[in-house]
């Protein structure tokens, strides 16, 4: 169940990707001129942050292609969303803007 005090994290949308193919995935940052360049898992879950799948999908879609444990997988999710943050190519979608099947 989504809710307010647990926002899901989404791409900014002023950044384009594209996944280059299994290797991983290049980000445009326009605002600082750079390109990010981001391995398979990394490619994975910033693929899935739309916005529209919650934490525990990001989480299982990452165990299913990668073969990780769910520990691993949410600990790996959590460090690498920080790190998208503190980079500014992420954002935080609220449960309002959430689609009604995540409610």
């Amino acid at each position: 169940m989504v809710s307010e005090q647990n926002p899901l994290p989404r791409r900014d949308s002023t950044m384009a990707f594209r996944s280059v193919a299994d290797e991983g995935c290049l980000v445009v940052v326009p605002s600082r001129a750079t390109v990010e360049v981001l391995n398979p898992v990394g490619g994975k879950i910033y693929a899935m942050l739309d916005g529209k799948h919650t934490e525990d999908e990001i989480v299982h879609g990452v165990m299913e292609e990668f073969e990780v444990g769910e520990e691993q997988a949410r600990r790996d999710l959590h460090e690498f969303v920080s790190q998208l943050r503190a980079k500014g190519m992420v954002v935080t979608a609220s449960a309002a803007e959430a689609p009604e099947q995540n409610r």
